[in-house]
């Protein structure tokens, strides 16, 4: 168990202490902002960390996106011009230059 102290020891105790702050109270307040300044930094660096990884997101997520439309309008311009093909108005190389498709694309349509 922790003894008690008389009121003159806890005095003395706390001047000590005191005598103590005042003697190396920059070097105390010096670790204090050292301490605040690292937390800040983690702080930075979580918050960096988390915006890069949202960022990647939204850049995947667009990436996506694109590559699925132009699937999207690739397959109907293909479409499009083996239905005009079929229908013999175009020659190949007028619906090649019109969908911007290989003509080797459109023949073996």
């Amino acid at each position: 168990m922790a003894e008690k102290l008389s009121r003159e020891e806890f005095l003395a105790k706390m001047h000590e202490y005191e005598d103590f702050y005042r003697e190396h109270s920059a070097a105390i307040r010096e670790y204090l902002f050292n301490q605040r300044f690292e937390q800040d930094m983690a702080e930075t660096r979580r918050r960096e960390r988390e915006e890069a990884e949202r960022k990647g997101f939204k850049k995947g997520f667009k990436e996506a996106r694109k590559k699925a439309q132009y699937e999207a309008r690739k397959k109907s311009s293909l479409e499009f011009a083996k239905n005009l093909r079929h229908q013999g108005i175009l020659s190949v190389e007028q619906i090649a230059k019109a969908l911007k498709l290989p003509v080797e694309v459109v023949e073996a349509l």
